[in-house]
């Protein structure tokens, strides 16, 4: 995986850690634009992005106090991001997902 994605990962000195509300930026393997869904995080790294900000993935918004960042990346069959999803609640994202592999 190394060099797949032009980023550098940081180490942060607390955990983030939160609730969100993702919209996807553009089409993606999971996510038509626009869609909604919300996730969960929970890492100690942030990225810094060396990518075109058209290759982000998602306008995460943080549900406890409404700030927003763009995070992920995605670019053709390739979607990284800290989100972590439960596809049981979003079982539209999987249904993609899978019409994906099996394309």
């Amino acid at each position: 995986m190394r060099c797949l994605i032009n980023a550098q990962a940081v180490m942060n000195k607390k955990n983030i850690l939160g609730y969100i509300e993702a919209c996807s930026i553009e089409n993606n393997i999971l996510c038509v634009k626009d869609q909604k869904f919300r996730a969960h995080e929970f890492h100690f790294s942030t990225i810094n992005p060396n990518f075109d900000e058209n290759k982000s993935a998602f306008k995460i918004t943080r549900r406890s106090t409404g700030d927003f960042k763009i995070g992920g990346y995605a670019y053709k069959n390739i979607l990284a991001s800290y989100l972590h999803i439960n596809f049981f609640g979003w079982p539209e994202l999987a249904e993609r997902f899978i019409s994906f592999c099996r394309s």
